[in-house]
């Protein structure tokens, strides 16, 4: 026969018992409402670049002179795609950004080469600078070319001294190169030669298609979990196939922001275009009009001027 002892020892460790799981249970919900938590999203202050920080030769407040963000999002998005099907899509993905980014280069330097910025004091004078080094370098070019020439014709006893002012004139060439580049990198910090930045840009963008990382190279190992039989394995899971989603609805974001300028870019061109038309076909109608006119008054000169048929 159970003591009363016994049965009070017994309904106290089902108590406990049943502490201890109700405090696992909200272990697990406290766990669950961390890991599922929103993803904090980047703010202004954020996303604005840092003193330290590259922005594609861009400073604080400004725009980046050619917009490579379509091939930056579909190469991140590429590393995480873990499927076969992620992965043809992340390939085709990619393959749309790079086009855009080699139309957004082109269009960048067409733009630059029609409306070339107005330079400051500080900017002509470097500009001045620029162009008399292009002209050094090119006189050492020619003295070079003139040297060479002389020296395949030379007789033996004057060739030790045609190569000698060769090697001058080489050396001299390197310093008037390496003058002409300082130049050019001034003129350019000082916001007088766009071009040469864009270009710039444009190396960098084709020397780092040889550093791309692979497909799928980042993919969470946790996102094949949510089909396993422990809690901890799917919550593991959830957290990062939420984390994923939120990254591809960034991208999708990010796409029709893009894709909403672009049809604007599209009807400002048509807009441009077709205004350029209408000033064309007024000016050749404005030149026939003159033209008819002085055809006209030459007429009544040349009858003007004839003499009167006597009778």
């Amino acid at each position: 026969m159970v003591s009363a002892q016994n049965v009070g020892i017994v309904m106290k460790l089902r108590q406990w018992i049943i502490a201890i799981l109700l405090l696992l249970l909200v272990a697990v919900a406290v766990g669950g409402l961390l890991w599922t938590r929103p993803l904090p999203q980047p703010s202004a202050e954020d996303s604005s670049p840092t003193p330290g920080k590259k922005t594609g030769g861009t400073k604080q407040g400004q725009h980046p002179l050619v917009d490579q963000r379509p091939l930056d999002t579909a190469r991140r998005m590429a590393a995480t795609a873990g499927t076969p099907d992620e992965q043809g899509l992340a390939h085709e993905a990619e393959k749309t950004g790079d086009h855009e980014v080699d139309l957004a280069f082109f269009d960048a330097l067409r733009t630059a080469q029609l409306n070339p910025p107005p330079l400051s004091a500080e900017a002509k004078q470097i500009a001045a600078r620029k162009m008399k080094a292009q002209q050094t370098l090119k006189d050492d070019q020619d003295t070079l070319a003139l040297l060479t020439k002389k020296l395949a014709s030379a007789p033996e006893s004057q060739k030790d001294n045609l190569q000698d002012q060769i090697d001058v004139a080489k050396a001299q060439a390197d310093l008037d190169q390496d003058e002409l580049d300082d130049a050019s990198e001034d003129l350019e910090q000082a916001g007088g030669d766009p071009q040469s930045k864009i270009m710039r840009l444009q190396a960098e963008h084709e020397e780092g298609d040889h550093n791309v990382a692979p497909a799928g190279s980042a993919v969470n190992p946790h996102e094949a979990d949510y089909q396993a039989h422990t809690l901890l394995s799917v919550l593991r899971a959830w957290q990062a196939l939420r984390e994923k989603r939120t990254m591809l609805q960034q991208a999708h974001d990010e796409a029709a922001t893009k894709e909403t300028y672009l049809i604007k870019r599209h009807d400002q061109l048509a807009a441009q275009v077709e205004k350029d038309r209408e000033n064309r076909q007024a000016a050749r109608q404005q030149a026939n009009g003159f033209s008819r006119a002085t055809t006209a008054t030459s007429r009544e000169k040349s009858r003007r001027s004839r003499p009167p048929h006597s009778g």
